[in-house]
């Protein structure tokens, strides 16, 4: 009786039911190795941009972090990496962000936020030139390979 129910009844539905449950299963899988993989990568999605903000640099923290006047946070240039304080070439790495930024008008496009919660951004001047970029070429920081993934080196 059993065996009956289960080949009339049991059999067809799971023949049918299967294929979707195995489609479903592997989008769930490959969603979560997509997910994985992006975290991995850390913010290698250069073109994403969450917000926009504009303001004049008011103030520089390193060779690689500002503020501006009209937000709040603390902007981390992405993908760029400039020398720690106790490191050598910390001193022209802030102040070659010195010399490019401070005192003028920067467009912030926000790309997210680094794990101490500041703002990952790149930062255009009003003629469109990247900020992020022009330190970069200067020498005095590096391109942040880990995040851009060589996306400044394939720029000239």
């Amino acid at each position: 009786m059993l065996r009956f129910l289960l080949t009339t009844l049991a059999l067809p539905i799971l023949q049918r039911a299967l294929p979707h449950i195995i489609r479903a299963g592997k989008q769930g899988m490959d969603e979560a190795r997509a997910r994985r993989a992006e975290k991995e990568r850390g913010t290698a999605h250069y073109d994403r941009i969450e917000d926009v903000a504009v303001g004049v640099c008011h103030k520089i923290v390193d060779g690689d972090s500002l503020y501006i006047d009209t937000h709040d946070k603390q902007v981390r240039l992405w993908g760029v990496n400039a020398p720690e304080r106790h490191e050598v070439g910390y001193n022209a790495a802030t102040q070659s962000l010195r010399d490019l930024a401070f005192g003028r008008e920067l467009r912030v496009e926000i790309v997210g936020n680094d794990k101490y919660g500041r703002t990952l951004g790149r930062c255009y001047f009003d003629d469109g030139i990247e900020l992020n970029h022009e330190l970069i070429k200067t020498g005095n920081v590096k391109e942040y390979f880990r995040f851009t993934k060589g996306y400044y080196s394939n720029i000239r």
